[in-house]
């Protein structure tokens, strides 16, 4: 068995759970107990209801920020930044993002 860090995002949130992954010799090594995962269904459960003490019962929880201003669009995981926004961060002049 060794230990690792799965992640759980719910919106604005994220949370670090610490589970055990077991190898096996048949097939789907390494794989999760049943115990941990239903941990990592109970934290999800949690951060979907906005119960962040009950989240952090089983894990670190994170609330996310925007680092740029983007705006994300709601139908992929593909951000939008405005070229402004990019020349600020990056110090370079708006006409380079095209």
């Amino acid at each position: 068995m060794s230990t690792t860090k799965k992640l759980v995002r719910v919106r604005e949130y994220a949370a670090e759970v610490e589970v055990q992954l077991i190898d096996g010799d048949a097939g789907w090594a390494p794989y999760l107990s049943v115990s941990d995962a239903d941990k990592l269904d109970d934290v999800r459960e949690a951060l979907e209801s906005g119960d962040l003490e009950r989240a952090s019962q089983f894990a670190r929880v994170f609330r996310l920020t925007p680092h740029l201003k983007c705006k994300a669009r709601p139908t992929s995981t593909i951000l939008t930044c405005s070229r402004s926004a990019l020349s600020e961060r990056f110090g370079v002049s708006p006409a380079v993002f095209i």
